[in-house]
């Protein structure tokens, strides 16, 4: 998982909020006990843009106190399905939250792109939205601005679906992504040094290298992270075969005979070579960029020798 980055969060969430009042407010009109229930807890502005800390808390005081009892009344009000089309109630919708967000590749995977992609006035695709706090249990969080997370269709839809999740079991891509904490990385199957070095896929295995954070655990379990990594075999093939080709005193003589006209930095050169980002800060602006970096740092740091003699990457 990548931590969603951008330096407008807090503006972008008054904007959400702003432009959501008036429709949420006509609807607790019809809802009085609804209203008055969340009123006793925190304000409407506190449940639409709190940050996920401070939401959870809000919905545990609201559980509390039996807004459970409420979800049709709250499924009405917080309309998630009128928000994600354009509709008389939500002038504002969904296209121009992910627009303003610029997520483009997820968070919870780091494997698919979710541009979103406006034509003039016609929308043609955005990520989808995925509820934190599963909107099956919380409708009232529906439209929390740090309860949507833009991610892809199979994150989504296939794999995490309404499953319970909490910032207390899982990592939430707002608070923090996986970071140091948890790091791609290649088990060589016994016997296959060579075949390593020549990047065949039969060679090795992908696996994550823990430091034991459990909430980390649970969402590679929950997006089964570790069964779609591995079938991502023939790309970590392709980095160890360029590993192999662009070797260090090559990369530097690149660096050197176009430095200032192709190559701006060396990092420039790492990106040509392997595809992608060298900062884990810019993981988020290509897919697999997290693989990418830590798979590079740790065939960088391995000697062939240890490789052909058949000696675990561990």
């Amino acid at each position: 998982m990548i931590q969603i980055v951008n330096d407008n969060l807090d503006e972008i969430a008054t904007e959400h909020f702003k432009r959501l009042q008036t429709g949420i407010k006509k609807g607790l009109e019809s809802q009085k006990d609804l209203r008055d229930l969340i009123f006793s807890v925190c304000s409407l502005e506190e449940l639409i843009v709190s940050n996920p800390e401070k939401l959870e808390d809000i919905s545990n005081k609201l559980e509390q106190k039996g807004i459970s009892n409420f979800k049709k009344e709250a499924n009405q009000v917080f309309n998630y399905e009128a928000f994600c089309r354009r509709t008389s109630k939500y002038k504002y919708y969904a296209y121009e939250l992910a627009h303003r967000l610029g997520i483009n590749v997820c968070p919870y995977c780091n494997r698919q792109y979710t541009f979103t992609v406006r034509n003039n006035s016609k929308d043609v695709t955005r990520p989808e939205f995925d509820h934190f706090l599963t909107k099956v249990k919380y409708p009232y969080l529906a439209l929390s601005f740090f309860n949507l997370i833009p991610s892809c269709k199979i994150c989504n839809s296939t794999l995490k679906r309404d499953n319970e999740w909490s910032v207390s079991s899982h990592i939430h891509p707002y608070i923090q992504g996986f970071g140091s904490e948890w790091k791609f990385s290649l088990k060589l199957k016994k016997g296959k040094g060579i075949d390593f070095i020549y990047g065949n896929e039969d060679a090795f295995e992908i696996y994550f290298k823990s430091k034991g954070n459990k909430k980390i655990e649970r969402n590679i379990k929950d997006l089964k992270l570790i069964e779609i990594y591995n079938q991502h075999k023939d790309y970590v093939s392709d980095i160890i075969k360029n590993i192999v080709v662009y070797n260090d005193s090559y990369l530097e003589n690149l660096y050197e005979q176009y430095e200032g006209t192709l190559f701006a930095s060396k990092s420039d050169i790492y990106r040509m070579v392997f595809n992608n980002y060298s900062n884990l800060e810019d993981a988020g602006k290509r897919v697999l960029g997290k693989l990418t970096k830590d798979i590079v740092e740790e065939l960088k740091g391995i000697d062939n020798t240890q490789i052909t003699n058949n000696k675990s990457l561990i």
